[in-house]
């Protein structure tokens, strides 16, 4: 072998990557040295064969790696690993000592034991490093961003005191998967669980922990530290034995799907007993009903959940204690969203809306690529009847730019999104979006053909939109229909002519979260009045998920018992749940009762009936509020009971009065009682406008009993209704 050694160009080694075989029920891999480059390595002829020499790179390490143009070749001895050049020019590992150590190990039954070395090898290598700017906004010293080392300072101080779930409110692009990996690494020992939403977010999150994504390059954590030993489950198990993949890595990652449906939800406890720790990303799914019940397994784990919007758009609540939230006005501030810009156009007819807002959002990308810019359009449609009908408007307005078609009946096609990262599509349509937590910078028009409903999926959607890259990535722009009469009314504002996009959202986004905020707070001090957690047949009532209405009677009363409020059940009826939050007053409790059933004698056919009570005290003003879904009666006992013996049923003329605040009052429901009418005594009246309807004849000899209709109050339109007897309703949902 020669001695003589030379020094080259830049090398690009690629990662070295270890599998673990085929598993059951996934993959377990490790990259056992992360890619790197080497600007100048040293290098010497190394002969591989009596009559073959190769090249050989010896490292600062004195690692000896060679490159060979050959697809297979035996690893000579001397030589630590061995790299193969394609016809594209990128290197390729054909084998590398660390790789047979790691097969070794895992033949051996060591892997266990692997992890945990891994695991010991993390002990407080976590620096604390915050990123630092110039005045120009320049990064001067890498590290990590406000949000990022704010949330996991936070993380720590929650997990040193509590185990109760967790969340983290960090808006898109402020850096939510770098801080679960420094998290990984500061604060969790054992094994870790990712769940996350869909198999696109569920692939892209184990590269991140696999690779511990930019924590090496922005000097949190010191080079050549350990990477984890990552499993991905693709396929449910189905038996105790299939668990062993979480007996082997640092982290699992998985799907809700995979994890807790089907065959494997009898195995979540088993999984819970494994597991160290509990990451939920977009934790805006964790309140449907599968997620709500896998996550409760985890009570004696720590569990955090991830999202950038902590509210749903059916209006379920994600619980769990906000411990940090960085508003969306300082992720603006900060630069770490990219300004928005709005192009309204205006068609009263829905065909002629589509090719308006189709030929606008072709324009700005023609116009965004004259200045060099590296963008995307994507079409949002509600139907896959409706993403077709666009896509062939696309497709005849600019065939050039091969638009995308991407939706549950049309899967993304391999090589689908490699075409829209080169540039060879240009514009995708889809219904809703692109898959939770889906990352692709040059998305940045917006074409909304159809509006949202909610401000959730709002803010999920122009997230994509807003993320901050290189260069060749601008501003976002969103293009809409301001003419469409679809839009809610909680969105309205955002679709008028002159709406500054940056201020609108920035607006709900605080303000839902204040809210969010708020009702977490309620329900974490309401104490538990009942010892009852399930039914006899396993139904467990979970707070989160009432939906009280907003109706009720008015009782004026000088005191509040809510102790007594069982005193006015009677026999027939059980109380499941009761909570009491104390500083509010406010007593809120689920009972059952089962009656027998109308349409038959037998004493064994019974109906079952759960109601809602709510019930709140204002000292202030001795009124004492009483809602509940049972209307049967004005429950008039129970508020006695709670109240005192002295309390007076707030009815007659002066409830109407609840209705002087509201602007613009229109009726739709008027009920009068008739006075001096022998063979009439009630009447009742529907339809729009309908007060200027009615006659001064048949207004004579009425006195009312009812009125219900819509108006503005405080500029927020409402829905409001009330009665003689004293009833007050809205419907509208807490």
């Amino acid at each position: 072998m020669s001695t003589h050694i030379s020094t080259i160009g830049p090398l690009w080694i690629p990662p070295l990557i270890a599998l673990a075989g085929r598993h059951e029920v996934g993959t377990v891999r490790q990259i056992l040295r992360p890619a790197c480059m080497l600007a100048s390595p040293d290098s010497e002829p190394f002969c591989v064969s009596p009559r073959r020499s190769e090249t050989a790179y010896v490292l600062a390490t004195g690692e000896r790696l060679i490159v060979t143009e050959r697809q297979r070749c035996p690893q000579p001895v001397g030589v630590d690993g061995l790299l193969t050049r394609h016809h594209d020019g990128q290197l390729y590992w054909l084998s590398h000592q660390l790789v047979d150590d790691f097969k070794e190990q895992v033949r051996a039954g060591r892997l266990t034991q692997r992890r945990d070395d891994i695991a010991n090898s993390w002990t407080d290598i976590v620096r604390y490093r915050a990123e630092q700017l110039d005045c120009n906004g320049r990064v001067t010293r890498p590290g990590l961003r406000p949000p990022q080392i704010g949330a996991l300072h936070a993380i720590g101080a929650h997990w040193s005191q509590y185990h109760h779930p967790a969340t983290v409110v960090m808006p898109t692009g402020t850096g939510k998967t770098e801080t679960m990996l420094a998290a990984l690494l500061a604060h969790v020992s054992g094994p870790l669980l990712v769940i996350v939403p869909s198999q696109s977010v569920r692939d892209q999150i184990a590269q991140k922990f696999l690779s511990l994504g930019l924590l090496e390059e922005l000097g949190i954590i010191p080079d050549g530290v350990p990477r984890p030993i990552v499993g991905v489950i693709t396929k449910r198990p189905s038996s105790v034995d299939h668990l062993d993949i979480f007996d082997h890595c640092n982290v699992i990652v998985s799907t809700m799907a995979a994890v807790g449906q089907g065959t494997a939800a009898d195995l979540i406890s088993e999984i819970a007993a494994r597991v160290d720790a509990l990451i939920v990303d977009e934790a805006h799914h964790v309140p449907a009903d599968s997620w709500s019940g896998f996550r409760e397994r985890f009570a004696e784990r720590r569990v955090l959940q991830f999202t950038a919007t902590p509210y749903r758009r059916d209006g379920q609540l994600v619980d769990g204690t906000v411990i940090y939230s960085y508003p969306l006005h300082r992720a603006q501030q900060d630069g770490y969203f990219k300004r928005i810009s709005f192009i309204p156009v205006y068609e009263i007819d829905p065909e002629e809306g589509d090719n308006a807002i189709a030929d606008a959002a072709i324009e700005k990308l023609k116009a965004d690529l004259g200045k060099g810019l590296n963008h995307l359009v994507m079409a949002r449609c509600e139907s896959i009847a409706r993403a077709q009908r666009v896509h062939a408007i696309y497709q005849r307005l600019a065939p050039d730019y091969d638009p995308l078609l991407i939706h549950s009946d049309e899967p993304m096609k391999p090589g689908a999104i490699d075409r829209l990262r080169a540039g060879g599509s240009r514009i995708v349509v889809c219904v809703d979006m692109l898959g939770e937590g889906f990352d692709l910078a040059q998305l940045k028009i917006a074409a909304i053909h159809d509006t949202h409903k909610s401000l959730a999926v709002l803010l999920q959607f122009t997230g994509r939109f807003t993320r901050v890259a290189n260069a060749e990535i601008g501003d976002a722009t969103v293009i809409a229909n301001i003419a469409d009469q679809r839009v809610s009314d909680a969105l309205d504002r955002l679709y008028s002519e002159d709406a500054d996009w940056n201020a609108l959202l920035s607006e709900f986004s605080s303000k839902a979260i204040r809210e969010h905020e708020a009702l977490l707070e309620f329900l974490t001090a309401s104490r538990d009045m009942c010892a009852a957690d399930k039914d006899d047949d396993g139904t467990a009532i979970a707070r989160s998920l009432l939906r009280p209405t907003f109706s009720a009677v008015v009782f004026r009363s000088d005191s509040f018992r809510p102790k007594k409020f069982h005193e006015a059940l009677g026999n027939q009826v059980s109380v499941r749940a009761a909570w009491l939050h104390e500083p509010s007053q406010t007593l809120h409790f689920v009972t059952r009762s089962e009656p027998q059933v109308a349409w038959s004698r037998s004493k064994q056919l019974r109906d079952r009936q759960w109601d809602l009570f709510v019930l709140h005290h204002d000292p202030s003003r001795k009124l004492l509020y009483l809602h509940s879904s049972d209307t049967s009666s004005l429950h008039e006992e129970l508020a006695r009971a709670v109240g005192g013996e002295k309390i007076q049923l707030i009815h007659g003329e002066i409830v109407f009065r609840t209705l002087g605040n509201i602007k613009r009052l229109v009726f739709q429901n008027i009920g009068v009682r008739k006075v001096g009418r022998r063979n009439l005594r009630y009447a009742m009246y529907t339809g729009a406008e309908v007060e200027q309807a009615l006659t001064i004849a048949e207004k004579a000899g009425s006195v009312k009993s009812n009125l219900s209709g819509s108006g503005y109050e405080d500029g927020q339109p409402v829905t409001i209704g009330c009665s003689y007897k004293g009833c007050i309703w809205s419907c509208e949902h807490v």
